[in-house]
């Protein structure tokens, strides 16, 4: 979501049997961006909760530009407070969670990443 503008950017991505291939990448694209400001970058997740029973589940997310710009960050999605209640909405055994991963992310030129 960019800060300046409010527009929301959404894209869904659904995994076959449900799965996550943690070592295979997956890509969103965000259009091009304005250097000129900064952007709230959020994720929802929903996921079976029998199957995902950890508090916060680790991400490696990189950035990439055509310009060769490269940007990580590594930040860990949180799906359970402090004493393990399940965070977000349930409904039967699964679990819908939104949470801001980068409250400020800026990007050095106008490209789509």
């Amino acid at each position: 979501m960019s800060c300046g503008t409010r527009t929301v950017l959404d894209e869904t991505h659904q995994f076959s049997n449900n799965c996550w291939k943690r070592f295979e990448p997956t890509e969103f694209t965000i259009p091009a961006v304005n250097p000129d400001n900064a952007y709230r970058i959020s994720l929802t997740l929903r996921y079976d909760t029998t199957k995902l029973t950890t508090k916060e589940l680790p991400m490696v997310i990189k950035f990439f530009a055509d310009s060769n710009e490269r940007q990580t960050i590594m930040p860990d999605f949180q799906l359970r407070d402090q004493k393990g209640k399940l965070l977000g909405k349930t409904v039967g055994q699964y679990c819908t969670v939104s949470d801001t991963i980068d409250h400020y992310r800026k990007f050095s030129h106008a490209a789509p990443y």
